[in-house]
């Protein structure tokens, strides 16, 4: 049973790779993986030459090497949902070890019991082999017509609950491979529209998540919004006893949505709402306070921005995932280039090529956060070439534009080769063609504005395209950007 072999490789006391002489990892196998029963297992190990005396010993050393690393603990390092949930299989495997000792009054009870808890907590393969178990024990063990016949309609409903589920796992997992692949997913929508809300929590979370993912990818921004407002509902009617990303996944992604829409109140109880649930530190909470901080630059409260780079600093990175910590590096790097404006007050220094060179990983996504990265390139280059002309350092000032000027050279074969193609990328093309320009108009406003007069009314003209993964590309809003860049020209 795969849920007990899971449960075995979770003790710290015991691993099936660790037993002596190989009997109780044999037992183990047979009885768990291969999901035979006592007597089917006694009658493999006596084809192995072992006695009959040799199985009840090392069935009582599995026993007691199970329940010590597992019936035992208490999970502290866990959450209140996590606890819950391995109460009910520590539950589970005692009932089981409980039968498979001849305790078996004992051990139906404690099945009975756990079943109806497993069926709330939405713990449905737990649930069906328990449903399992005692439709066995009241049709060959303890005959009763009535609990055979009731175990027995659990049993096929549980079953039907966990068709479901594969179904609608293998279909998340075709939808979450066509995406990455950039592949067509006209057959998986078909598809999708076959399922309706259902029962349990995790159907209903691989529905709404598959859901809202083919919203995005027909950039039915609405649909989106739709499908989250139902899973929240769906969600709020079920047991609280599920994993909290149930409860955080609907704000998540409605979050860049209105803060691309300009709702930036309703973003924000949103944002206060998905930081109550994952553990500082984890991925899922750098990724909310990551959205805090683009909801502080698009709606130009620095303060919030800075509030939340602060705080992602000053908390280790459980997950250790290099995108995460560059898209760090990534609003620092603006939050310097506002700095060097005036707007805020970052304490250390910024050097443009240690930034670069720290973002290697960002930089290979050519359509998205390295959009960023050229633009922040750009926009320090600028603001050193402002101050230095406030300093009357020509010098350094005609350095600096030298260096400008060879960016800006490379941008519009950046934009032909990587973002030319697809239509959410239109802003990003319109701003890095109208940042190329200023060298053209020697860095003149009047010169300048003539020259890009054409591109700024389709930029304005041109709704934000929110992504799935994040505002990677457009971490400020290109006219709040150009109107920062329109005063710093001559």
């Amino acid at each position: 049973m795969e849920t007990i072999k899971e449960l075995g490789h979770l003790s710290k006391y015991w691993k099936p790779s660790q037993s002596n002489g190989g009997d109780v990892g044999r037992l183990y196998e047979l009885l768990f993986i291969q999901g035979l029963d006592r007597e089917e297992a006694g009658r493999r190990f006596r084809e192995d030459g072992k006695s009959a005396s040799q199985f009840r010993n090392v069935l009582s050393d599995l026993v007691d090497k199970l329940i010590g690393g597992l019936i035992t603990g208490n999970f502290n390092q866990f959450t209140p949902v996590q606890r819950a949930h391995f109460s009910t299989l520590k539950k589970y495997i005692g009932a089981e070890m409980l039968i498979l000792t001849g305790n078996k009054f004992d051990g139906v009870a404690l099945a009975s019991n756990t079943l109806q808890l497993a069926s709330e907590y939405g713990q449905v393969d737990i649930a069906l082999s328990l449903a399992r178990r005692l439709t066995y024990y009241y049709s060959n063990i303890e005959p009763n017509g009535r609990k055979r016949k009731f175990y027995k309609n659990k049993v096929l409903f549980f079953q039907g609950e966990i068709n479901k589920e594969i179904d609608i796992e293998l279909l998340a997992n075709e939808l979450n491979y066509y995406l990455q692949i950039g592949g067509r997913i006209d057959h998986v929508v078909a598809d999708l529209e076959n399922y309706e809300e259902g029962i349990y929590w995790r159907f209903n979370w691989m529905y709404f998540h598959s859901k809202i993912l083919v919203s995005f990818y027909l950039n039915d921004l609405d649909a989106v919004l739709d499908n989250c407002e139902r899973a929240a509902n769906c969600f709020s009617k079920l047991n609280k006893m599920m994993p909290y990303i149930t409860r955080w996944m609907p704000d998540i992604y409605r979050i860049p949505i209105w803060i691309g829409r300009g709702e930036y109140g309703l973003a924000e109880s949103a944002l206060y709402r998905c930081l109550t649930f994952p553990s500082p530190g984890e991925k899922n909470w750098h990724m909310t306070v990551y959205y805090k901080a683009m909801l502080g630059l698009y709606s130009s409260k620095y303060a919030m921005v800075i509030q939340a780079y602060t705080q992602a600093k000053n908390v280790r990175n459980k997950s250790n995932a290099k995108e995460m910590l560059e898209r760090w590096k990534i609003v620092e790097a603006y939050l310097f280039f506002l700095h060097k404006l005036g707007k805020v007050n970052m304490p250390g220094t910024f050097r443009l090529h240690r930034f670069l060179n720290e973002v290697s990983a960002s930089s290979q996504h050519k359509a998205g956060q390295n959009v960023a990265i050229v633009v922040a390139h750009l926009l320090h280059l600028l603001a050193d070439i402002h101050l230095a002309r406030k300093k009357g350092n020509l010098s350094l000032a005609n350095k600096k534009k030298k260096a400008y000027m060879a960016k800006a050279d490379t941008v519009p074969a950046y934009i032909r080769n990587h973002i030319a193609r697809n239509k959410k990328h239109k802003r990003s093309r319109l701003f890095l063609k109208m940042l190329a320009r200023i060298d053209h108009a020697d860095y003149y406003k009047a010169r300048v504005s003539k020259m890009v007069s054409k591109w700024y009314a389709e930029l304005k003209r041109t709704p934000k395209t929110i992504n799935t993964d994040l505002l990677e590309a457009e971490l400020i809003p290109y006219e709040n950007l150009w109107g920062l860049v329109h005063k710093m020209l001559k």
